[in-house]
């Protein structure tokens, strides 16, 4: 798909849009909240248990060829080589911390600054082209500010503009005060002429998951780079069955047609990005390299209960050991919306995936709530959810929930 300038309101709304949806909830800033019945809880409680350490075959179609690496050779990953990037920065499990500095374009406590000129690189002056927004669903740079082992959010402003150091993208800074529905905010993007430049366009969803600062409380955002952040987003997903909504304060979920009413829009472009990066896996035995990210996750899954999880991953010892619980940001970039049924994950990949069980498959993060430290993020690959335990009746910290390891 490719975005044009041209394109009028009428024309631009027939583009593909966002998936299925949460029956049932209310539309809400935040993410919306499901009450189920205690019987459902302690059903999907206990059969996580005995399905434990258990897996399936790959499902749907394409799962047999999803672009991943299946080479047979099996290299010995050694921790502390560059199958890590070398991020040079540290920081907490769920992004930068300190006093707010509030809004201004000399920057904020995450290290933005102001921008000394105009973009650069990406769409020459004149050429309002988007290049097609389905090349971006996947992350092709560190995530930053997922945990203490990659990059702090970092943004250069400028009184309209604000630029990812570290992923390279360029986002409006203001949002429009009126909330609008996806086909309104697709050509809302496509339309938008902002900072001398023409080529804007919806986020993807690990775009504008790149932008939380889950550190915060709602809204999850630094106030420095993004003074204007409260209200759900809307947000790409490339299929008119599927309409996506990332909540202020770092919820995500997938609504149907019925159930996604307005949310606020942010645009952006491409900035800085690299033209050339491409996000793909590669297997190494027992663990799966993000070529995209440089994350090298683990094959193999546990359902354990929070804490017991931190535990399992650092003492895990497959190749070579040093993994841990990913933070919630970085175990998004595993989603894959490209598929036309769940789990949301590439199974060429990750073939070893345990049975999606009563609707779901929750894994844990190791990100907790900034207003609730009880209550940890999870992501549900099932559903494309992310929540925290505590918005649920469902699951606390000791609920068995499955994990990934990560390093």
């Amino acid at each position: 798909m490719r975005v044009l300038k041209s394109l009028g309101r009428s024309k631009a709304a027939t583009l593909a849009l966002l998936l299925t949806g949460c029956a049932g909830e209310s539309v809400c800033d935040s993410g919306c909240r499901e009450e189920p019945d205690a019987a459902a809880a302690e059903s999907y409680a206990s059969a996580t248990v005995a399905e434990a350490g258990s897996t399936v075959a790959p499902q749907g179609p394409g799962a047999a060829d999803t672009g991943a690496n299946t080479a047979h050779a099996e290299p010995t990953i050694s921790v502390g080589t560059s199958m890590r990037p070398d991020t040079g920065a540290t920081g907490s499990d769920t992004g930068a911390t300190g006093s707010d500095t509030g809004a201004g374009a000399t920057g904020s406590e995450t290290g933005a600054t102001a921008l000394d000129a105009g973009p650069e690189g990406g769409i020459e002056d004149g050429d309002c082209t988007s290049r097609d927004v389905s090349a971006f669903v996947k992350a092709t740079w560190i995530m930053p500010g997922a945990s203490d082992e990659q990059p702090l959010l970092q943004y250069s402003v400028a009184e309209a503009l604000v630029q990812d150091k570290v992923t390279g993208l360029e986002w409006q800074r203001d949002m429009p005060a009126e909330s609008m529905l996806d086909e309104q905010a697709l050509s809302y993007c496509a339309e938008l002429d902002l900072g001398g430049r023409c080529d804007w366009r919806l986020p993807t969803r690990i775009e504008a998951v790149s932008l939380l600062d889950l550190s915060r409380v709602r809204p999850a955002y630094d106030p420095g780079a993004f003074p204007d952040a409260d209200g759900a987003l809307v947000v790409w997903s490339g299929s008119p069955e599927r309409y996506f909504r990332l909540g202020a304060d770092g919820s995500f979920h997938v609504r149907s047609a019925t159930s996604a009413g307005p949310a606020r829009v942010r645009c952006v472009r491409e900035g800085n990005m690299s033209e050339t990066s491409v996000a793909s896996y590669e297997q190494f035995g027992e663990v799966v390299r993000d070529t995209g990210t440089g994350l090298v996750w683990t094959r193999e899954t546990r359902a354990l209960p929070f804490d017991d999880a931190k535990t399992f991953c650092a003492s895990l010892q497959t190749d070579g050991g040093g993994f841990r619980v990913p933070g919630v940001k970085e175990l998004q970039t595993l989603i894959d919306e490209t598929r036309a049924e769940p789990p949301w994950i590439d199974l060429g990949a990750f073939s070893e995936f345990p049975p999606i069980v009563l609707g779901h498959v929750h894994f844990w993060s190791s990100t907790v709530e900034a207003a609730h430290p009880s209550s940890a993020w999870m992501v549900d690959f099932a559903t494309a959810t992310v929540e925290a335990t505590g918005s649920t009746a469902s699951f606390t910290m000791n609920t068995p929930l499955h994990v990934r390891c990560v390093r």
